[in-house]
């Protein structure tokens, strides 16, 4: 992944962030109410397209002209996080109480900007990522926003979005950053995953039940976990490559060992056991 230094990149560079810059009002107005009420005042905005091209808007005027004049596109533990979304769909990732050895995230510390997270969501397209952060180095307090209240992170991405996607979709295709992401084939990671679960094979799942631990079998567990999801006793059947009978039978065991009398009973002491 790799940004060259050809005049068509530097004039990219340099076009990017003009836009960036002439638009830094609108955007530090769209997100004045994240900065007032929670006092996070860094926004970063990006979005890599697969098949290359660099989408970056942030809301902090000294961090955005250092950020395109030492090329910080990405930092050194950013690769990890994309080969954790070749897998997974979404990512949630709290910066460190101090800096790691990477000159990205030593770069904002000095600036005094910290306590930050970003969250990372994949596309068939893209993947976008949000920062936030915030302009006081010892406010760490921000940091249970992100922990026990990461609905208002949510709410703000999809409000950010609301504003900015209409503001930015006629240009962005001509500020991109022509930047290339690889996002690398983890063949040999899941094989060490399906290792690691034919070693640590789960034969009993346990129900908390009125001070008592309720042990179910593993079989029992599938069914009752596909019960809650909505599924038929015949889809259930299916799924399993069981017959309906046998679904039957494992839901009477169910009902039999938490003496509950109805699968509305077992999904919803299911649901307050959070799953298994």
């Amino acid at each position: 992944m790799s940004l060259s230094n050809s005049r068509f990149d530097r004039l990219s560079i340099k076009k990017a962030y003009e836009y960036n810059k002439a638009i830094s009002h609108k955007l530090n107005k769209i997100c004045y109410p994240l900065e007032s009420t929670y006092g996070i005042k860094l926004l970063s905005y990006r979005r890599f397209y697969l098949q290359g091209g660099l989408l970056h808007l942030t809301t902090h005027p000294e961090w955005c002209e250092h950020w395109y004049e030492n090329q910080y596109w990405i930092s050194n533990s950013f690769q990890d996080r994309v080969n954790r979304l070749s897998k997974q769909s979404s990512l949630f990732y709290i910066w460190p109480d101090i800096p790691p050895k990477d000159r990205v995230y030593n770069a904002l510390y000095e600036l005094n900007i910290w306590n930050g997270v970003m969250i990372y969501k994949k596309y068939n397209d893209c993947i976008e990522s949000f920062g936030f952060a915030s302009a006081i180095r010892e406010n760490s307090q921000v940091k249970n926003i992100y922990l026990y209240e990461k609905d208002i992170l949510e709410h703000f991405m999809l409000y950010f979005k609301d504003k900015i996607i209409p503001l930015v979709k006629s240009f962005e295709r001509s500020i991109l950053l022509p930047y290339a992401i690889d996002i690398p084939n983890n063949s040999s990671t899941e094989v060490q995953k399906q290792n690691f679960r034919n070693a640590t094979k789960i034969k009993n799942h346990y129900l908390r039940m009125n001070g008592e631990d309720i042990k179910i079998t593993y079989r029992e567990g599938e069914c009752l976990s596909l019960l809650s999801k909505g599924k038929k006793i015949k889809e259930i059947a299916r799924q399993l490559e069981l017959s309906p009978r046998t679904i039957e039978f494992y839901l009477s065991n169910l009902m039999e060992k938490t003496q509950l009398n109805s699968k509305v009973q077992l999904i919803q002491l299911y649901q307050e056991n959070d799953g298994f």
